[in-house]
C-alpha cells in the first residue's frame, strides 16, 4: 500500500472516530444516526489530552514524520473539541453550561492531571529551549501514558461508559498509520521516532479496545 493512503486512511478512521465520540456527547451516534446513551467526557481529563496532544503533533511533525503525522494532527483536534464541549457542555441536562459553571472544569482537575499538564508543558518547554524535538516526543509519550492511566481503569472497571465503536474505529486508524511507516530501523533514532508513535498509539488504544471488548463476549452456559 502506498505510504499517503495508508496515512490517508489513517486520517480519515481517526476523524470518523472523533465525530463520533463527539455525536455520543449528544446521544446520538453516526451509525444510522439513532440514539444512544450521553458519553459523559471528564473536562479535566480531556484538557490534558487537548494540551499534550497539540504538543505531541507539533513534536512528532518537527521529527521528521510527514504521512504518519496526519492521523496525530486529527487526533490533537478531537481532543481539543471534545475538551471545549466538556467545559461549556452539560451531557447529563442536555444543555449548555453558563459562564459560571465553566470554572468548575479547572477546579475538579485532581493532582494527577495537573501533574499531566506539568508535564506536558515541561515537554514543549524543553523543546523550546533546545530546539530537538525528539526530547518532547519522548516526554509527551510519558505524560500521556500517565493521562491515559484513568481511562484504562475506567474501561476495565465501567465498560458501558465508554463507545466502543469510537474506540474500535481509532484502532483501525492506527493499523493503517503502522503501514503508513516510510522505513523500520532500530538502529536510527530519527527512524524510532518516526515509527514509535504509531506504535505506542496502536498498543494504548489497543488495550483500551480489548477491556471494552469484554462486555460483547457471550456468558458460557451453564451446564
Amino acid at each position: 500500500m502506498e505510504l499517503w493512503l495508508a496515512g490517508l486512511l489513517a486520517t480519515v478512521f481517526g476523524l470518523v472516530a472523533g465525530v463520533d465520540y463527539i455525536f455520543r456527547i449528544f446521544g446520538r451516534t453516526i451509525f444510522g444516526w439513532r440514539k444512544t446513551a450521553p458519553t459523559h467526557p471528564r473536562a479535566a481529563t480531556w484538557v490534558v489530552w487537548a494540551v499534550m496532544g497539540l504538543i505531541l503533533a507539533s513534536a512528532y511533525s518537527s521529527s521528521g514524520a510527514r504521512e504518519t503525522a496526519w492521523s496525530a494532527w486529527a487526533m490533537a483536534v478531537e481532543f481539543v473539541v471534545v475538551a471545549v464541549l466538556a467545559i461549556i457542555y452539560d451531557s447529563r441536562t442536555r444543555r449548555l453550561k453558563s459562564p459560571r459553571q465553566w470554572r468548575h472544569a479547572i477546579e475538579d482537575i485532581d493532582a494527577t492531571e495537573w501533574k499531566c499538564m506539568g508535564g506536558a508543558v515541561l515537554a514543549g518547554i524543553l523543546w523550546l529551549a533546545s530546539g530537538e524535538p525528539l526530547l518532547a516526543l519522548f516526554g509527551s509519550y510519558a505524560v500521556d501514558l500517565f493521562a491515559a492511566l484513568p481511562t484504562l481503569r475506567q474501561a476495565f472497571r465501567r465498560p458501558l461508559e465508554e463507545p466502543t465503536s469510537a474506540w474500535l474505529l481509532t484502532v483501525i486508524g492506527n493499523g493503517f498509520n503502522l503501514l503508513a511507516v516510510p522505513e523500520w530501523n532500530l538502529a536510527s533514532l530519527d527512524s524510532f521516532a518516526i515509527w514509535s508513535y504509531p506504535v505506542y498509539m496502536l498498543a494504548i488504544n489497543g488495550l483500551i479496545l480489548m477491556f471494552l471488548m469484554r462486555h460483547f463476549r457471550p456468558s458460557r452456559a451453564r451446564s
